[in-house]
């Protein structure tokens, strides 16, 4: 999980390009989300659980980050594209993917396996350590 000043300024971009394209406020609605709060995810009831049990637990995997998943990305984009061809909040979510995947706390945590696999593609110049 990168930090959320990393998501901003390509969220907003999205969302400004989705408006004046033509998608009008709700493909910037869509943008918001998908470049931005579905970081929401990561606070979910299992994650509150596991974090109090005090270790992560493997059956909770994949599920704690949904959006940060393969099944995620392919909810969220298929949304968009039923809902509309919403290009640049499709746009915004594989930008917010991206910019995790190049933090190196995701191989350690494994709790967001779709940046993780990506992570492994990134030179080592393009990574860093959000501090999180």
């Amino acid at each position: 999980m990168a930090k959320p000043e990393y998501h901003i300024g390509p969220t907003v971009l999205c969302m400004a390009l989705g408006y004046w394209a033509g998608g009008g406020w709700q493909e910037a609605a869509a943008a918001s989300f998908t470049g931005l709060f579905l970081d929401g995810d990561h606070l979910s009831p299992l994650r509150v659980i596991t974090a109090l049990k005090g270790k992560m637990d493997k059956d909770y995997r994949g599920w704690i980050d949904y959006f940060h998943t393969w099944y995620g990305a392919v909810v969220l984009l298929g949304l968009c594209a039923v809902l509309g061809w919403w290009w640049f909040a499709m746009l915004s979510y594989v930008l917010h993917m991206l910019i995790d995947a190049g933090n190196r706390e995701n191989l350690v945590s494994g709790e967001a396996p779709l940046p993780g696999f990506l992570f492994r593609f990134y030179p080592p110049w393009l990574t860093y350590q959000s501090g999180l």
